[in-house]
């Protein structure tokens, strides 16, 4: 129970470090950064992309990223306790 608890608070590093990633350097960029708008515009048309993918609950995806997260650090956590033991 030890090491779930463990791989639960490694995930929960994980996800902010990644939040921290996705929203606060762009939102870093655009406050302390100067912007020459008149070079920086760019017209694009919005037919030349393509999005590929499935549109999901956001509910469903974060709970299944916490649990699928909390798994796989609990597992990587015990093989590196499991390997430290062996070097002792």
């Amino acid at each position: 129970m030890k090491t779930i608890i463990q791989g639960f608070f490694c995930m929960l590093f994980i996800h902010i470090i990644i939040f921290m990633y996705t929203i606060g350097w762009p939102y870093a960029k655009m406050k302390f950064d100067e912007l020459n708008r008149s070079e920086s515009y760019v017209a694009t048309s919005q037919t030349d992309f393509m999005l590929i993918g499935f549109v999901g609950s956001p509910v469903a995806l974060f709970s299944i990223t916490v649990i699928g997260g909390t798994i796989i650090c609990s597992i990587v956590i015990s093989l590196i306790k499991k390997l430290l033991g062996l070097f002792r």
